[in-house]
């Protein structure tokens, strides 16, 4: 999957998780799993990812300091006490939460996602792309200087 599309999948799945949390009341957080985006989860609105894409998916959210991994201790139906691995949403980021899932689909971002995916990876490419724009635009606007300077220079002195 290209990153621009990967990009768009997270996007979708934050929204998503962002949304059932405040539809929860948003005060106190759920406990998710990247179970939730897949076919095995009972609700309808579920994105029905492959579990390999899930857990990605929560991979990056947790990178991105939007979830935060912990543990919970439940009783299995044996009675037995267990620890599952949950995440649950970083409530102190939640500006950042409003506004990752605000870019909720290709058109809506600032930047392209493929171009964010480049220069956030490789910063020193910034440097090359405006040394390479000002090396294009600095000759195409010396030529476009120097055609204008001779096209007055024909309408005044049409003889020479």
């Amino acid at each position: 999957m290209p990153p621009w599309q990967f990009e768009k999948l997270v996007q979708r799945c934050a929204k998503w998780i962002f949304t059932k949390q405040q539809e929860h009341g948003g005060s106190h957080p759920l406990w998710w799993t990247p179970a939730v985006l897949t076919s095995s989860n009972p609700d309808i609105s579920s994105l029905r990812l492959s579990l390999t894409d899930a857990t990605l998916v929560f991979c990056v959210l947790n990178h991105r300091e939007l979830l935060i991994p912990t543990t919970v201790a439940l009783t299995n139906q044996e009675g037995q006490p267990q620890d599952i691995a949950v995440f649950i949403i970083n409530l102190n980021r939640t500006k950042q939460w409003e506004q990752f899932v605000s870019k909720s689909g290709f058109w809506d971002l600032s930047v392209l996602p493929t171009l964010d995916y480049i220069f956030a990876n490789h910063p020193w490419l910034i440097g090359l792309f405006a040394f390479i724009a000002a090396s294009f635009f600095g000759q195409f606007f010396s030529n476009l200087a120097d055609d204008i300077y001779t096209l007055i220079r024909q309408i005044c002195n049409p003889g020479k």
